[in-house]
């Protein structure tokens, strides 16, 4: 299946500006990490030429990363890349494309279980932090509702 690609850096890309103290955290894990052993490890994914095209395998993978350490259902991590700048950052994907689906976080999800990968990712991710000094903890992302509440008024005394 062939992969999109995302080689030029967009307008939107250089007009939109961070804070970068904001981000240390996935910044530092974007820079301090080997990304390429990930790559050999997943390159057995999306090998072939025909059919649509995916996202690269290993964007898909640090979408599954990003899941696990702020604890998001599929749905959740779908509505976080497509929101938040850091996310997309950190996954390489540009601005202006539409961030993968939860159907596609599933399905590359049950192709590293079905490769037998998902253990091969974790040490060697578990190994590359430890040899940093970095520890990464889990977090939560709180999605603020609003719900309009009806109103009780209080009754008139007599």
């Amino acid at each position: 299946m062939a992969q999109k690609t995302f080689n030029q850096t967009s307008f939107a890309n250089v007009l939109v500006k961070t804070k970068e103290e904001l981000h240390q955290t996935l910044d530092t894990l974007l820079v301090k990490i080997d990304w390429s052993r990930f790559e050999q490890l997943l390159s057995p994914i999306h090998n072939k030429v025909l059919g649509r095209k995916s996202y690269p395998a290993l964007l898909m993978l640090k979408c599954l990363l990003l899941q696990n350490w702020y604890n998001l259902s599929d749905y959740e991590l779908e509505k976080s890349v497509d929101d938040r700048l850091s996310f997309r950052r950190f996954v390489g994907l540009d601005y202006t494309v539409d961030a993968p689906d939860h159907s596609s976080f599933s399905r590359f999800r049950d192709q590293l279980i079905k490769l037998d990968l998902e253990s091969k990712i974790f040490d060697e991710l578990s190994n590359q932090i430890a040899n940093q000094g970095l520890v990464v903890k889990n977090g939560t992302l709180v999605d603020a509702s609003i719900i309009q509440a009806d109103v009780l008024r209080p009754r008139p005394k007599r």
